[in-house]
Parts: structure tokens; C-alpha cells; sequence
């Protein structure tokens, strides 16, 4: 690596962590990073049978536990997220400079640094930006490995970092699914029957790696399914291809359509590099095309029958879909790559001014500040869900008396399962908190998934009188009276 490209990318890093650092902790916890706060404050042990009640591997609680020893600030807690987000864009020039030269490398992490998806979940305190650099040190390890370039320490790197990327989600098997197929290709080409015995030794050092959990996960399938979520589409295809590629999406303005062609100009300069191209551009654009295309397409062909497709999940093929995109700019005359480069820059800045300018997350901070400043004395607060509990413990100035739906919820021992509230059983929550309580905060988010049919809020109307309430960005806060207060 050259002087020149070696001082670009310490300014692309730079660029990235000004990105990422900045209001990091202007927004809100929302209610996953609450439990990933609560259930890293435990020791070990209750940390993994806390994940096994879940639906979720246990490596990134092991790691936030040892993190949070040194605070539990919102901005300590995310600052961990910072920097994986940092070593991904490192490891994208790294990427870069393997398939191909010092300009794909530069573009490749240029386009990572300002990638609004990738700041997004670098500010976040969940996993899934430490499985996306987890998933980039086995992706381009698997190019050398599959090349027959691997040395010990390349097959070392590999086991280790694909065995930490699947005790951190599940979706890393996905990204094995793409190495395999790519090996597999590579080897029929070169016909190097040595290296698919080699690559196949490490595929059952993994899964023995994985066996202890191997019940586990099983257990996360049949119990943990994902039944609120739709049945994904075309069009949400093509919104997680916009979404991943310039960051702007659930937009019908004219800026909406540029992001889309925008992806498409660069999905068919990618294609035409691997059609025309005759160097070793091409191969990097069809490694990088299988890198992204095919764990996407199995998810949403799984997601038919069994739902698991969220956007946040995709976020490990995120360097590949960027990689893809580098080569399709390397591989196109100077004055379009530069036409196309300078558009993805202006849509990118378009879509961090507004996760910078205009909060996304769930607003618990302002609903437990409304809630302390307006507390009485024998209040109570019900929760649905029940799991929201640490969120809203982790601000609320001073302690109150908490119950939600399920009753059941613990987070170690788990209790997501459950009934959906009907009357009688919202009278069976409710009846002896208002006997206990003059007051009732009820705070509720995506209060749909238990209470379709509004069942907690009709029973405090009628048992009791509405005083107040308020919204905060998907936190809803109502304060009744109950009867039992004016006897």
C-alpha cells in the first residue's frame, strides 16, 4: 500500500468517525438498546441464558458486559458501536485493496464511511454493526481462501472470525451460504480439488464451534417466531436495495427517485463489469454481487413460509452490495464514475442531514422525564410490553412500582410468549394495580402486538378518569385516576 493511499484512507477514517461520533448520544435509548444495557449489567452465566430465552446469540452481551465497566452512559454504551463501525471501514479498504487496486480500495471505504445505513447502526447499541466487520474479515478472507492463497494464519483469521459472526446472529449463516457458493465456483473453475477438501474441513470445525449452541438455537426457532412481521415483497426488495445503497427511503419525492436510479445505474455498471470486464475487476464484482445477492434472495425465499426479514438484519451483506458498487465505479470511464461517485455523496449527505436533523428512535427519555416530572407520590406505571421495563428504568429519576403485559417477563428467565389481552384479562392485570394505586401511568409502544383491541386503555377509562397524555415518538404516556382514589 502506497504512501498516497495509505494518507486518503486516514482521511476517510477521520471522515467516518466525525460521521458517526457526532450526536451520538443526542438521541434517546430506544427499547432494544435498553435490554442490551440491562442484560449486560448481569454476570456471565445469566447473560447467556438471557440470550437463550431470546432469540439472539450471546457474543455481543459478553462483550457490552466487560465494555459498561467503564460507565453506562448513552454515549459510552454507543461509543463501543463507534468503534466497530470504524475497524468496518478500515477492513473495507483492506477488502478493497485484496480484490482489486489502491482506487477500488479508496472507493470502498469512502463508500462505507459516508454510508448512511452503516453510521446509522454505528450509533447503535446492538450487534449488528459488530456482525457487518465481523462478516467483512470472513468475506475477504474466504477470497483468499478460496484462491488457494490461504496460510495458516489466513485460515486461523477465517474459523475465528466466522465463529464469533454466528454466536453474534444467526444471519452469518447466510454469509456462509455466499462463501460456499463462491468456493465452490472458484474451485470448478480452477479445478483445485485440494483446497475444496481443505474448505470443507473448516466448514466442520465451524459447526463443531457452533454445537454447544446448536440447542439452543433450535429451541430460539421453534419458540421465537417473528409472526408480527409481513411477508416481504418486491417492493421491499427494492426499498432495502435503496435503503443499503444511499440510505434514503419511505420517501415519494423527487430526491426518493434519484436514490432509485441512482441504484439502478450502479446495479447495471456492476453487471456490465461482470460481463465485459476481462481483469480481476471482474472477479471482484461477481464475488461482491454473490456477496450481497445471494444471502438476500435466500432470506426473502425463507421469509415466505418462516418470516425473519428486517432491514437492520441485512446490514452484514452491506460490504458487499458497497464493494459491488466500488467496482462497478472503477470499472466505468473516469467522467461517469465521477458523475456517479459525486451522487452517491449529495444522496448520502441529503440522507444523514435528516437521521442528524430529524430523531428516529423512540423517545423514552422525554416519556420518563414527563413521567418524573409529574409523578405523585403512590403512582404506578403499567408497561406494554413489559419488556420495555429496563428502557424506561434506565431514565426514570426515581424509582416506581412497574408491572406490564406479560406479566410473566423476566429478562434472564425470558417469558416473551403469551395471550393477547382481551377485557377480562386486562380487569385480571389492572384490577389489583388500581387497588393498590390512586394513580396509573399507562405507557405503551407498538401497543398493537398484545392489545389489538385496546383492551388495558378501555378498562382505566372505565374504572377511572383520564388526566393527561402524550406522545413521544412511538412512546404513548397516559396518566389516569382510578375510582378507588375518590372513595
Amino acid at each position: 500500500m502506497n504512501l498516497r493511499l495509505q494518507l486518503a484512507l486516514v482521511l476517510v477514517l477521520l471522515t467516518a468517525f466525525g460521521l458517526r461520533v457526532h450526536g451520538l448520544d443526542a438521541e434517546s435509548l430506544w427499547a432494544d438498546e435498553g435490554y442490551s444495557i440491562s442484560l449486560a449489567r448481569h454476570d456471565l452465566g445469566e447473560i447467556v441464558r438471557g440470550t437463550a430465552a431470546d432469540q439472539h446469540p450471546p457474543l455481543y452481551y459478553l462483550l457490552l458486559h466487560a465494555w459498561i465497566t467503564a460507565g453506562e452512559s448513552v454515549f459510552q454504551v454507543r461509543y463501543l458501536s463507534v468503534l466497530f463501525g470504524l475497524l468496518a471501514v478500515s477492513l473495507m479498504g483492506w477488502i478493497g485493496r485484496l480484490v482489486g487496486e489502491d482506487r477500488l480500495a479508496f472507493i470502498a471505504a469512502g463508500l462505507m464511511a459516508v454510508s448512511p445505513m452503516h453510521v446509522w447502526y454505528s450509533q447503535e447499541a446492538r450487534m449488528y454493526i459488530l456482525l457487518c466487520t465481523l462478516g467483512i474479515i470472513s468475506g475477504g478472507l474466504c477470497w483468499k481462501l478460496a484462491r488457494g492463497e490461504g496460510k495458516p494464519r489466513h485460515w486461523l483469521g477465517f474459523l475465528i472470525s466466522s465463529s464469533l459472526a454466528i454466536y453474534t446472529h444467526y444471519f452469518a449463516f447466510f454469509l456462509l451460504c455466499f462463501e460456499n457458493l463462491a468456493v465452490a465456483l472458484w474451485i470448478s473453475r480452477t479445478r483445485q480439488v485440494r483446497n475444496w477438501y481443505r474448505w470443507l474441513a473448516g466448514q466442520v470445525i465451524l459447526v463443531l464451534a457452533f454445537a454447544p449452541w446448536i440447542p439452543t438455537a433450535l429451541y430460539q426457532a421453534r419458540f421465537h417466531r417473528m409472526t408480527w412481521m409481513p411477508v416481504p415483497n418486491w417492493p421491499a426488495l427494492r426499498e432495502t436495495l435503496i435503503l443499503m445503497s444511499t440510505g434514503l427511503t419511505g420517501r415519494t419525492d423527487a430526491l426518493y427517485y434519484l436514490a432509485m436510479g441512482w441504484t439502478v445505474c450502479a446495479m447495471l455498471a456492476g453487471a456490465r463489469a461482470i460481463w465485459k470486464e476481462r481483469s480481476r475487476t471482474q472477479r471482484a464484482a461477481l464475488f461482491a454481487f454473490l456477496w450481497w445477492a445471494v444471502p438476500i434472495f435466500l432470506i426473502l425465499a425463507i421469509s415466505q413460509r418462516y418470516p425473519i426479514f428486517q432491514q437492520k438484519q441485512v446490514l452484514i451483506f452491506l460490504p458487499g452490495l458497497l464493494l459491488y458498487a466500488a467496482c462497478a465505479l472503477c470499472s466505468l470511464p473516469r467522467w461517469a464514475a465521477a458523475s456517479l461517485l459525486t451522487g452517491a455523496l449529495l444522496l448520502a449527505g441529503f440522507s444523514l442531514s435528516t437521521l442528524y436533523g430529524d430523531p428516529q428512535k423512540q423517545g423514552w427519555r422525554e416519556a420518563a422525564r414527563y413521567i418524573s416530572l409529574n409523578q405523585l407520590p403512590g403512582d404506578g406505571i403499567y408497561l406494554n410490553p413489559a419488556a420495555a421495563d429496563p428502557t424506561l428504568t434506565y431514565y426514570l429519576t426515581e424509582p416506581m412500582p412497574i408491572r406490564g403485559y406479560p406479566p410473566g417477563y423476566d429478562i434472564v428467565r425470558g417469558g416473551w410468549r403469551g395471550e393477547l389481552l382481551t377485557p377480562k384479562i386486562a380487569a385480571a392485570e389492572l384490577a389489583p394495580l388500581a387497588d393498590e394505586h390512586p394513580r396509573i401511568w399507562l405507557v405503551q409502544f407498538s401497543a398493537d402486538f398484545w392489545d389489538p383491541g385496546n383492551a388495558l386503555p378501555t378498562w382505566l377509562s372505565e374504572h377511572g378518569r383520564l388526566l393527561a397524555e402524550q406522545s413521544f415518538r412511538g412512546v404513548d404516556v397516559r396518566i389516569y385516576e382510578t375510582r378507588a382514589s375518590n372513595e
